[in-house]
């Protein structure tokens, strides 16, 4: 399921996600990966859709684990 960046996070809270996992990414995949969800939410802001997958991705990177 999808839902929007605004519905889950607070606007400085999902910068902060995306940016902790910036510097933890680990390998070439991780990169894109986050560097297409920060185009994303560039473009979209906070109307933008992360699914449940991609979130869970997301944090898991930025929680380095």
């Amino acid at each position: 399921m999808s839902q929007r960046v605004q519905d889950l996070y607070e606007e400085k809270e999902f910068e902060g996600l995306l940016e902790g996992a910036r510097m933890n990414a680990a390998n070439d995949w991780e990169e894109s990966f986050v560097a297409d969800m920060k185009d994303r939410y560039t473009q979209y802001g906070r109307r933008m859709f992360i699914s449940d997958t991609q979130n869970d991705h997301l944090e898991r990177i930025a929680n380095d684990e």
